[in-house]
Order: C-alpha cells, then sequence, then structure tokens
C-alpha cells in the first residue's frame, strides 16, 4: 500500500528531489548541497595549493596580473613552479599557485526573500534591524530568526535557506579574484538550515558550517544538517561529507547518520539510515493543483520530501 501526501500551493517552481530521506520521530533536518576543496584538511601542515591549467592564447604575465594580489611579483610564481623563462608557458602547462597568494576579497551575500519576523545583527557594531529583501550581508553578521525564515544568495550563486528559531553568522565570504574559487565558512548556532551550493574549482575552494559541537565541511554532496543544545546531527544522502569535533572529522559516506554530543568527550556516533522509500514520480510540470505525491512505505515514522 502507498503512503501520499496532497499537494495544495504552488510555491514558486516545483521540482521533486530524486530521493525521499527516513527519519526518525523528532528528528526534522533540513538539506545541504555543498561542495568542498580538495586541499588539505585542518590536520595538514602542507601549504594549500591550485592548480591553473593555462589557456589557448594566454601569457604568463596576464595570469599573473589577473590571479596575484599585490605584493605577490611574477617572478615569486615562476620560481615557485620552476620557471626560468615567461616564454616557456604554454598552453596546456599547469601552474601551482598557493592560495595565500592569490586576490581575494571579501564579497557580500544578499537577501532574496523574508517572510515573518527575522533580525540582522550588525558584526560591525553589533546593531539589530530587521532583516529584508535586497538586504546585504556581510562578514561577521549574523541573521536570527524567530517565527520567520530568510533566504540567501552567496556571492557564487549558492543558496542558504534559514529555518525559524535559528541563528546563523557568516565567519566568511572570500571570493579568490577571477580565479572562480570561494571560501565560505558558516556557524550555526542554533536551529536548521538548508543550503544548495553551487558546484566549485577543486584545489582551493572551501564550504564548511560549524555548529558550537561539531563541524561539517562537503565534497559535491548531500545531506542533513541539524544542531540543538549539547548535539548536532548529520544525515548523508549523496557522497560523503567530514563531520565531527574540529581536527576530529570522519568520513561519513551516503546513507549513514551521525551525531555529536558535547557530552560525548567528541564522539562520533555513526548508524546506518533505513533505505528511502520509492517515490511514485510526478510530472514535471503540474498545472492544476491538488496534486498527489505517493510513495511505498518503508518502515520509518517519519519522511521528508523537498518539492
Amino acid at each position: 500500500m502507498s503512503q501520499r501526501v496532497t499537494l495544495r500551493t504552488f510555491t514558486g517552481l516545483l521540482f521533486l528531489v530524486g530521493s525521499m530521506m527516513a527519519l526518525p520521530a523528532k528528528a526534522e533536518l533540513s538539506v545541504t548541497r555543498g561542495s568542498q576543496a580538495a586541499a588539505v584538511t585542518p590536520e595538514s601542515n602542507a601549504t594549500p595549493e591550485w592548480n591553473y591549467t593555462v589557456r589557448p592564447g594566454e601569457k604568463f604575465g596576464e595570469i599573473a596580473d589577473a590571479l596575484l594580489s599585490k605584493g605577490i611579483p611574477a617572478i615569486r610564481l615562476l620560481q615557485h613552479n620552476g620557471i626560468d623563462n615567461p616564454a616557456k608557458v604554454s598552453s596546456g602547462d599547469n601552474l601551482r599557485i598557493p592560495l595565500a597568494w592569490l586576490q581575494r576579497q571579501p564579497n557580500p551575500a544578499r537577501v532574496s526573500s523574508v517572510t515573518g519576523s527575522v533580525q540582522l545583527i550588525s558584526g560591525g557594531d553589533g546593531t539589530k534591524h530587521p532583516l529584508t529583501s535586497d538586504s546585504l550581508i556581510r562578514v561577521g553578521d549574523e541573521i536570527r530568526s524567530q517565527a520567520g525564515t530568510a533566504t540567501i544568495e552567496l556571492a557564487d550563486g549558492s543558496v542558504v535557506r534559514i529555518s525559524p528559531h535559528s541563528r546563523l553568522a557568516f565567519n566568511r565570504l572570500t571570493q579568490y579574484g577571477k580565479s572562480g574559487m570561494v571560501d565560505t565558512r558558516l556557524r550555526l548556532n542554533q536551529g536548521e538550515i538548508e543550503t544548495q551550493v553551487k558546484p566549485v574549482i577543486e584545489g582551493g575552494s572551501r564550504f564548511e558550517i560549524e555548529t558550537p559541537s561539531a563541524v561539517a565541511a562537503v565534497r559535491g554532496t548531500m545531506f542533513t544538517l541539524r544542531t540543538a543544545p549539547g548535539m548536532t546531527d548529520l544525515r548523508v544522502t549523496e557522497g560523503e561529507v567530514s563531520f565531527g569535533p574540529p581536527g576530529q572529522t570522519r568520513r561519513i559516506p551516503a546513507g549513514y547518520s551521525a551525531s555529536v554530543s558535547t557530552a560525548g568527550v567528541g564522539r562520533v556516533n555513526i548508524r546506518r539510515l533505513p533505505p528511502a522509500p520509492e517515490i511514485n514520480p510526478l510530472p514535471q510540470q503540474l498545472k492544476q493543483l491538488p496534486a498527489q505525491l505517493s510513495w511505498t512505505p518503508n518502515g520509518a515514522k517519519i519522511g521528508r520530501a523537498h518539492v
């Protein structure tokens, strides 16, 4: 026998995520998509670098001017790559560039929508203002939602939706010049967020969410994250997530959940998730409502489908 829900209203474009998570009771979590660079982990002492592939027609001088920060002469990049003559650099060559040498600038996020009561707390002077559409979010700012929600668009097009009764701080919003790489670090102090992060360039980009008890660093995956006093829960449905207390993360693969408790001295508890139920697909476009979404039950008490 199939279980079903009835869709009665449209909210923007309607789409169906290709899986449905099975959740235990009282474990309502939000979906996060992200990417983590293949750069070094916090435990490594290696210098993080980015490999740039020279494009047809590019000259070394043009590359250095476009990518290197002020104070880093082009000759240093030649020496770093063991090149004695810039004329030898040609299409298809790889240049190793330390991330610390790249141009970088803070790039504010923008509020795309707000519903209900949400506050913006300035990281500069601590003042509080009602959050409104088109507001800019800068490094150090914090958003606190009471009974409302907010959708934030980052500079690279990634989107973060903040659920009610949540607190989200923006610790880093950095773009590495014209390289296309970004370094985004958020801190979820309370509640839940739902995030869709655009794929980023491997080798230097970073997307990380910290909570009071854990950190989640993402590599092209889909996962759910929620934090409450003393506990952070994670569920992975695609790819894998590096998750755990800072400096003690473990790779959690798809099909598993993990939790960290502040009372557990940093222990990561890992469990297998029940299989996702089989969803009976809807038409790609619904022209009228109500419509019914149904699925085959799999024994889980609660599930969540995103439409």
